[in-house]
């Protein structure tokens, strides 16, 4: 039976809990709806969404369907009957949590959004399609025992396939604007249902996996670790701080993201390489070799191909893998007498990839970042420039940069160069390495002996002076 809502506008009057909105500071980077979505959209990801994804949030959800809103209030009503209080209690408590934080939620969206929800009906969007996510992402994180539902649920038992959830989840959590603020998901976080999931057992960091990655550093490591500097000794809680301070060195610590896609976009791109410029900021080539900035702002940002993974090779320039915690503003080349490198990060490539890094140039395009801040999308058109012919790609593969079966390393190029062929520009640290790229593979082979040479005759020079 439906639980009885009372309208949110009592709870307000009995807490007392008043916002200005003018006082509440908007987040850098909003909720935006994928401007090509609409029911009679030719593409496929849009189809996609509206015939198997689940909908959230408030744009695309007044076409939803009672397929998709009834596994959300059967979600809810188990939040209800497993927290300990009376049902009454809980829906006042969830109410006035997300009531704290209702214009900022409301603020995260982009504008106009949801100027015609009236606030009883936006939270409560918001606790339905925030309680399922988190449970959703529980789920995906290896808690389905800890969720406590029966083992044949058709959602979240221990039976269900979790490889045939997978791929609809994931695609439901991450496509553009299918958010809910990740304020209000750290809210709902707080309540009772959800710390009791979270302390039934040690939750680890998963290894490879991105998405299951995203969901981790953005929802449940942040409560960890407030709980472990509450309740831990004066050492840990000493470790844990100076954790923090080097972490605001090296991580993007001062940007929290506005939602789940944001937290994979922070996660795909990486730590910023110098901590002391703002995510905002379009540095116009500052920084850059002076002997490079006159090209870099000739070329307006322009993207200039660059040859192949194989033809590099035979220029004599390597390839080395680094870590995925680097991300894509790892990316580094680097020379000295001996030999070049050319630093990626390692990916892994299967069936949910080129919807991933879509969903990312999409994510870009809406934001309207500027050029030096479309990062997956350079990454897209550099990677598109190495990868031509699937021999390329086992090239790559063969230095552990791109981790992908046979079948897979076949489509590489062709999965490239389309999601590449709109993509025009780059970002100032892949046109500066672009450029030193080219420089070094246009160097005829008689300079690099040279250099050589003078090595050994300075080495030559020196140990005769020294045996003298």
């Amino acid at each position: 039976m439906e639980n009885k809502r009372r309208p949110v506008l009592k709870i307000l009057k009995r807490n007392h809990l008043i916002e200005s909105e003018e006082f509440i500071e908007k987040p850098h980077c909003r909720i935006c709806k994928l401007a090509r979505a609409s029911l009679d959209s030719d593409s496929v990801d849009v189809k996609d969404l509206y015939e198997l994804l689940l909908r959230f949030g408030p744009f695309y959800n007044r076409e939803c369907s009672l397929l998709v809103s009834r596994p959300k209030q059967a979600t809810w009503q188990h939040v209800v009957s497993k927290s300990p209080a009376m049902d009454s209690e809980i829906e006042d408590l969830y109410k006035s949590a997300v009531e704290e934080i209702n214009i900022k939620a409301r603020n995260t969206y982009e504008e106009d959004a949801v100027k015609n929800y009236l606030d009883d009906e936006f939270i409560w969007m918001m606790i339905e399609d925030g309680c399922f996510i988190l449970q959703v992402a529980f789920y995906l994180l290896g808690g389905s025992t800890e969720l406590d539902y029966p083992s044949d649920h058709q959602v979240f038992g221990e039976k269900c396939n979790i490889k045939a959830l997978y791929r609809t989840w994931t695609r439901s959590l991450f496509f553009v604007g299918n958010q809910i603020p990740q304020i209000v998901l750290m809210q709902l976080m707080n309540q009772s249902f959800f710390r009791a999931v979270l302390a039934k057992r040690n939750w680890e960091r998963p290894s490879s996996d991105l998405f299951r990655i995203a969901l981790y550093d953005s929802l449940l490591l942040p409560v960890l670790e407030k709980q472990r500097s509450s309740c831990g000794s004066c050492y840990s809680t000493l470790r844990g701080l100076i954790h923090q301070i080097y972490s605001c060195k090296t991580k993007d610590c001062m940007v929290q993201p506005a939602d789940l896609l944001h937290a994979l976009h922070l996660l795909i791109v990486g730590p910023k390489r110098s901590p002391d410029k703002y995510e905002d900021e379009d540095d116009e080539d500052s920084g850059v070799l002076e002997s490079q900035g006159k090209d870099l702002e000739c070329d307006g940002g322009v993207t200039s191909p660059i040859r192949s993974a194989t033809e590099l090779k035979q220029a004599g320039i390597d390839f080395k893998k680094i870590p995925i915690s680097n991300g894509i503003r790892g990316i580094k080349f680097s020379t000295n007498i001996f030999r070049a490198v050319l630093e990626l990060p390692t990916f892994v490539f299967d069936t949910d990839t080129e919807w991933m890094l879509r969903y990312l140039i999409d994510y870009e395009l809406t934001q309207e970042f500027d050029r030096n801040r479309c990062e997956v999308g350079s990454y897209v058109r550099f990677m598109s420039d190495l990868i031509v012919t699937p021999g390329d790609a086992k090239l790559l593969s063969n230095k552990d940069i791109i981790q992908a079966n046979r079948d897979q390393r076949e489509k590489l190029p062709k999965l490239f160069k389309e999601l590449a062929n709109n993509i025009v520009h780059s970002t100032q640290n892949v046109r500066v390495i672009r450029l030193q790229i080219e420089d070094y593979y246009s160097q005829p082979p008689w300079e690099k002996i040279r250099h050589f040479l003078s090595l050994v005759i300075l080495l030559t020079l020196a140990d005769s002076l020294y045996s003298s």
